[in-house]
């Protein structure tokens, strides 16, 4: 398999690093910035941004997890699977991030709508074309790696976007600035929904699908997502600190899918996730723990993950959820 890899500093848009495949001398193809590819469950957290924008939901409302079937005007219903084939029935919609349920996704793409799902990517920084149908939830148009890490940076920085850069300045050989980039940001999202965002995607390293990423011993704060394509032919994760966006995709030129020596498929979570973690601890090695900002109308409940109702005593199934005033 082939891999990408792109750093991004959140406050600035600064390509900091970028990995375009596993050898230059073997093919000069750059996969970071040129390759297209299905990002599967990582688009989740534009969906989740939108439904709590566009429906005023919040992490704690509970959807249920079953079978679901959506009409679709001039094609055929659309069925989505969810990865294991199972339901679990009702549950928190924080628990259904972090779960990577793509049955609750389907029904929050149905209310949302796929119109409203692209605008809010293009919101965070996603430029490649999307089609507008109910899977873009799950993940069934292209994008780079530099996109999507560009777009999480989005999310760290409390809804302030920026371009991605390569060059800084320029200088003469006496000094003289010739050239210089000015960071520039704009606001294109908002900060407390942002935050619960956030902090649903820390749930994912803690005890979701990324929680490899805690097991290798990457301990700073963080947030992040799996993605997984059809049929094993994508992995992904892409994750953040406050000051630091990763994304990184293993995958075939291709696209054949991807099994381990007794016919497992790869996951984001066992063929991205590792490397996002070596990398992130030595990127971040020396730096301090800082946590991510916290808006001012944030305020924090445990509730129940299948009830969503705030935790009594004797809740054994416990979540800390970030709701926003009201």
């Amino acid at each position: 398999p082939q891999g990408a890899l792109v750093a991004v500093e959140c406050n600035s848009g600064a390509v900091k690093a970028l990995v375009g495949g596993r050898d230059y001398s073997e093919t000069e193809f750059n996969r970071a910035i040129g390759s297209n590819r299905l990002p599967g469950s990582g688009f989740k957290p534009f969906l989740y941004y939108a439904a709590f924008e566009k429906l005023s939901l919040t992490p704690a409302n509970v959807f249920v997890d079953r079978q679901i079937t959506i009409p679709v005007v001039g094609a055929s219903d659309w069925t989505p699977q969810n990865f294991g084939r199972e339901h679990e029935g009702p549950m928190i919609l924080k628990r259904a991030l972090m779960k990577s349920v793509n049955a609750i996704a389907a029904q929050l793409v149905e209310r949302v709508g796929p119109d409203a799902l692209i605008d809010v990517a293009r919101r965070f920084g996603i430029k490649s074309p999307l089609k507008p149908v109910f899977s873009l939830a799950l993940g069934t148009s292209g994008v780079s790696p530099l996109e999507m890490a560009a777009a999480f940076s989005t999310l760290a920085t409390g809804g302030i976007q920026h371009e991605p850069f390569w060059i800084r300045r320029i200088e003469d050989p006496l000094g003289r600035v010739l050239e210089e980039q000015i960071v520039r940001g704009q606001r294109s999202l908002d900060a407390s929904i942002g935050y619960q965002v956030i902090d649903m995607m820390r749930g994912v390293l803690t005890s979701g699908t990324g929680k490899v990423v805690r097991r290798l011993g990457f301990d700073l704060p963080a947030a992040g997502k799996t993605g997984t394509s059809d049929d094993f032919r994508d992995a992904w994760f892409t994750g953040f600190t406050p000051t630091l966006s990763v994304s990184v995709w293993v995958g075939y030129d291709r696209g054949m899918r991807m099994r381990d020596a007794n016919g497992v498929g790869i996951t984001g979570g066992r063929g991205a996730a590792p490397i996002w973690a070596e990398f992130m601890i030595k990127a971040t090695n020396g730096e301090p723990p800082r946590e991510f900002t916290v808006p001012s109308d944030i305020h924090f409940e445990t509730v129940d993950a299948i009830s969503g109702e705030i935790a009594g005593e004797w809740t054994s199934n416990r979540v800390k959820v970030a709701l926003r005033s009201g």
